[in-house]
């Protein structure tokens, strides 16, 4: 699978879990469950439009951009892009 120029860096995913403060992914590069830490400071993207979290449904294939802690390995997400998803630049 290629990806586009304008989402190289993101995590693909499918939502299989959705807390107020995390998102569960399955099916990602890792190919195991992974789990996205949610804070203020994200940002939600959806249909090319600012979104929020209530938005996002289980099930929903998202791309997320990830901040990695360097002592934990935890991933935190900076944004998150769901919906129908802007064609790339050219």
């Amino acid at each position: 699978m290629t990806v586009a120029p304008n989402l190289e860096g993101y995590l693909y995913g499918v939502v299989k879990g959705k807390a107020a403060d995390s998102l569960t992914l399955d099916k990602t590069k890792f190919g195991v469950e992974k789990e996205i830490r949610l804070d203020k400071k994200t940002k939600y993207v959806r249909d090319g439009k600012p979104s929020r979290l209530a938005e996002i449904q289980v099930g929903d294939p998202v791309y997320v951009a990830v901040k990695t802690d360097k002592k934990s390995g935890d991933m935190s997400a900076k944004k998150i892009l769901s919906g129908v998803l802007p064609a790339p630049a050219h």
